[in-house]
C-alpha cells in the first residue's frame, strides 16, 4: 500500500534510514530527520504494516531569468535490504510524479542513479565533477582571509548573487536556505566563510575525514576566495577533495588530476506547453530548454 505522506510514521522512517542508508551515520541521518525530513511531502509504501520504502519530495522555487515557478525535487529514497528489487521504489515514484504532474510545472532530481529517472521522461541536463588536488599544489591565497561560519554571520546575500549567474536553476529561499547551512552543521560538517576586506565573499561546506578533506560544494564570487579556502585547508590535510558543476573550470586555478563523475542532474517538463508559456519559449523537452540557455545550470544542492 502507498501513503502519499508520512504523517505520525517519524519513528518507523528513522528506522528505516538506520538500516538501509550506508553512506550516512546515524548522526547524519539524525540531523536529516531533524531538518530535512518533510512527512506531509513523502511517500511511503507499507507493506504488513511496515514501512519498507519511502521517497522524500520537497517543493522548490525553479528559476528561469526573473521568472520563478514551483518545482518538484526528489530528494531522498530507500528501501529496506530485505524488499528490495521488488519494484516498490518505482511504485512511489509514479505516486510521486501524478502529484507533481498536478502541481508543478518541472520535477527534478540530482542522483547518481539517472537510469532510475530517464525511464520516466527526466533528461539529463547537467553533471557534478569530484576532483582530488593535493595540499602543496594549494599555495596561493592568505589563510587568514577565511574564519568559520557563526549565527551572526548572513550568507544569504552572497548565495543570491552567486545564484545570479546561473539559470534554470532551483534557488532556496532565506529559511530554506538557514535550515540547508543548519543540516551541514548537524551532519558535523564546517562551513568556512572567505572574506575580503572584512566582507563576506564566499563560503564552503567540507568536513574532515582523517585522511583528506571533502569539499560538498562552494559558493564564492572570484577567485581569490577559493584560493583562501584551499590554502587553509591545505594546510590541515594533505589532501582535498572536492565537487563541482561541469562550468565550474576549476583547472583554470589549480593543477588537477582528470576529474570523475559524481552526480547527474536530470529534469522533466511536466507539461511542455505550458512550460513554453511560462518561459516565453517554445520547448519541447528539458534538453531542448537548458540548449537555449545563455547562462549555465547550478543545481546539485537541492535538498
Amino acid at each position: 500500500m502507498i501513503v502519499h505522506n508520512a504523517i505520525g510514521l517519524q519513528s518507523d522512517i528513522l528506522s528505516l534510514l538506520e538500516k538501509s542508508i550506508l553512506h550516512m551515520d546515524k548522526n547524519q541521518i539524525r540531523a536529516w530527520m531533524k531538518y530535512e525530513f518533510d512527512p506531509s511531502s513523502m511517500f511511503c509504501m507499507i507493506i504488513d504494516n511496515k514501512v519498507v520504502s519511502c521517497l522524500q519530495t520537497k517543493r522548490r522555487t525553479f528559476y528561469n531569468g526573473e521568472s520563478k515557478c514551483m518545482a518538484t525535487v526528489f530528494t531522498m529514497a530507500a528501501t529496506l535490504p530485505d524488499y528490495r528489487q521488488r519494484r516498490y521504489f518505482s511504485a512511489l515514484l509514479e505516486a510521486a510524479l501524478s502529484r507533481s504532474n498536478a502541481n508543478d510545472l518541472v520535477s527534478v532530481v540530482y542522483t547518481t542513479f539517472p537510469k532510475l529517472f530517464e525511464t520516466r521522461s527526466f533528461l539529463p541536463v547537467s553533471k557534478t565533477l569530484k576532483y582530488s588536488i593535493s595540499s602543496y599544489r594549494c599555495d596561493k591565497g592568505n589563510e587568514k582571509n577565511v574564519s568559520f561560519y557563526n549565527e551572526t554571520m548572513d550568507l544569504y546575500p552572497i548565495y543570491k548573487q552567486f545564484m545570479s549567474c546561473f539559470d534554470g536553476s532551483i534557488q532556496y529561499t532565506k529559511q530554506e536556505f538557514e535550515n540547508q547551512l543548519a543540516y551541514q552543521l548537524n551532519s558535523q560538517k564546517k562551513i568556512l566563510v572567505m572574506k575580503k576586506d572584512n566582507d563576506i565573499d564566499g563560503f564552503l561546506v567540507y568536513k574532515d575525514l582523517k585522511t583528506h578533506i571533502k569539499v560538498d560544494y562552494m559558493v564564492y564570487l572570484n577567485s581569490s576566495s577559493i584560493y583562501d579556502a584551499f590554502r587553509y585547508l591545505s594546510l590541515r590535510t594533505t589532501s582535498i577533495t572536492f565537487i563541482v558543476s561541469e562550468y565550474e573550470r576549476m583547472e583554470k586555478l589549480f593543477l588537477l588530476d582528470y576529474p570523475r563523475l559524481e552526480g547527474e542532474l536530470l529534469v522533466r517538463l511536466n507539461h511542455a506547453r505550458l512550460f513554453s508559456q511560462w518561459s516565453g519559449k517554445e520547448i519541447k523537452n528539458a534538453s531542448q530548454y537548458y540548449q537555449s540557455l545563455e547562462n549555465p545550470v547550478w543545481m546539485h544542492v537541492i535538498e
